[in-house]
């Protein structure tokens, strides 16, 4: 079966928010932006990931190592009754991000999630043959579920993307995927908000003047990392 083959590079830049300081900031952005054509709500859209990693964690244990070279799988959905998910790669070598992703059908998601990962050689996709091969050679298995609201807002230039992620919360026992009724518990203090600014080549200086950057927190924020430490991961902010 062919799929589109997605392949994303960019720069990435977060930083912690207030409730107060997003709000603010989202007046100003959504005045001179465009909000995601994909979310029909003014709060934002629902997103679901369910990450994997390997026998030995090797994915927390270099986020926490601060390893320079890195890569995350996970699974992505929008909506708890789509028939298609999305099944990604990120790497990450300091702020610069690269994404391979390759969709695949909800049955073979459910595959994938119960440690069947030759369904993904059904796919005649370079991303998907490249991440069954990671996943085969390191005997990856799913390890958490996060869940959040995503605000999103476009510039068409240097492919600016700002998101505010908030709400996040997490599972680290059930990992299906489509579970609507799945328990979660927060992730952070429900008052902070992640903002994420992505965008190529470079940052144009009115966006940083704009937006008044120097004032707040940037952070490594990883929801992955925070989702699979014990306790409460607001703890780690």
């Amino acid at each position: 079966m062919k799929t589109k083959h997605l392949k994303v590079r960019r720069s990435e830049l977060k930083f912690y928010l207030s409730r107060t300081e997003y709000e603010c900031v989202k007046r100003v952005v959504a005045a001179m932006m465009t909000r995601d054509k994909n979310q029909k709500s003014e709060d934002g859209y629902f997103i679901r990931s369910l990450y994997f990693d390997d026998l030995s964690n090797r994915a927390i244990t270099e986020k926490l190592a601060g390893v320079d070279r890195r890569d995350k799988y996970r699974l992505r959905i929008y909506e708890f009754d789509q028939d298609w998910v999305k099944l990604e790669r990120k790497s990450k070598f300091d702020d610069y991000v690269s994404k391979d992703t390759g969709l695949i059908s909800r049955r073979d998601a459910q595959a994938l999630v119960d440690g069947d990962r030759s369904v993904l050689l059904d796919y005649d996709n370079p991303a998907l043959t490249s991440i069954y091969a990671d996943m085969a050679r390191a005997h990856f298995r799913p390890v958490c579920v996060v869940d959040y609201i995503r605000d999103a807002y476009l510039l068409d230039f240097n492919n600016v993307r700002l998101t505010f992620d908030k709400h996040l919360r997490r599972n680290q026992q059930n990992f299906d995927l489509f579970d609507g009724d799945m328990v979660t518990q927060p992730i952070m203090r429900d008052e902070i908000v992640v903002l994420e600014i992505k965008y190529n080549h470079f940052l144009p200086e009115w966006i940083k003047t704009m937006l008044n950057l120097e004032v707040f927190q940037r952070s490594a924020i990883s929801k992955y990392v925070m989702s699979r430490l014990p306790g409460d991961g607001w703890l780690f902010v």
